[in-house]
This record gives structure tokens, sequence and C-alpha cells, in this order.
């Protein structure tokens, strides 16, 4: 192990490719618990339908968010989500009671995506990048529950559209205001 770790990262690939062809598959890295993870693990036992949704958010200000931030063929993902940002403000209220900072570090953690990512390609690839980056870390948790991967998706696209509209990811337009319709 320790001639491992003084070659060069080159040579350390090579080793790695050769041992991952040996023994089949992906070495199995540890994996940790993610407030990411816990979230969509709430999210998943709601239902998501018509019956559920209730757009309190101000529809032309987001309208303007997603002309501002040109996110054309993210349009349609932001306005069908968006109508449940009121129950995801009930679930992160309830997530909080458990602990100081969680729902900020779901938050933060959608943030983060996307700073890394928001001088690549055009808006709406960055907007697709935050969900499946988002996905994948959801993935990687120890703590994910697994469900099925078209209910995984429907909870991620909920959370990163709430991030857009709590102004965690993406640039905000002058005077731009997300809160409840008034």
């Amino acid at each position: 192990m320790n001639d491992i770790l003084t070659r060069s990262a080159s040579e350390q690939k090579l080793i790695y490719k050769f041992i991952k062809e040996e023994l089949g598959g992906d070495i199995d890295v540890t994996k940790f618990d993610s407030n990411l993870a816990s979230v969509i693990n709430i999210l998943s036992k709601e239902r998501w339908d018509d019956a559920n949704n209730h757009d309190s958010t101000n529809s032309f200000e987001v309208d303007r968010k997603i002309i501002f931030n040109e996110l054309d063929r993210s349009r349609s993902i932001i306005e069908e989500y968006r109508v449940y940002y009121k129950k995801v403000d009930e679930k992160y209220s309830e997530f909080d009671q458990q602990g100081v900072n969680k729902s900020f570090s779901v938050l933060r953690s959608i943030s983060k995506e996307y700073i890394l990512l928001k001088r690549k390609g055009n808006p709406d690839e960055i907007f697709e990048e935050v969900i499946e980056r988002t996905k994948n870390k959801v993935l990687e948790s120890a703590n994910f529950i697994e469900i099925p991967i078209d209910e995984l998706e429907l909870c991620v696209d909920i959370l990163v559209v709430d991030a857009f509209i709590r102004c965690k990811i993406f640039e905000n337009p002058e005077q731009y205001n997300y809160v409840a319709a008034r």
C-alpha cells in the first residue's frame, strides 16, 4: 500500500484500473449519511399529485427569474414543481426540528453544485446538471432508503426547483421577491 501511495497519479490510475479489471466492478467506497438523502426520504413519503399543489409563490417574479436566467428548456420543470413550494417549506420546518442547520445544509449542498457549474455551458444544461449531481449525491448516501428511480427524480426535481425559488441557485433579477404571492 505504501508503494502505491508514493507513485504518481497516472501510475495509481493504472493500478486502480488493473485491480478493477481483476476483481470486477468498482471498489466499495464507504458511504456517509447526508441531510440531502434524509429530506429525499421524507419527501418520498408525500403525495405529489394535484390535490397537494398550492402555488403560494409569486408567479410573476418566478417567471421574471426564469427569463432573466434564460432557462428555456427548464421552464417547464420549474413551472410544474413550483406549486409544491409550500409543501416543501412545511417538510423543511419538520426536518429542522430534528436539529440545527438541517434544511440550510440541504439548500447549501444544492447551491454548491450550482456554484461549481455556473460558468460552464448554457443555463439549461447547468440546471439539468445540478439536478443530476444532486440525484447522485442522494444515491451515494448511506442513509438513502431506496425508492424507484422515477420517484427519486421527482423528489430531486422538486428540491432543485425549490432551491431556485428560494434564490439559492441562479441569479436574481433586480429587486426579485420570491415570497408567497399576496
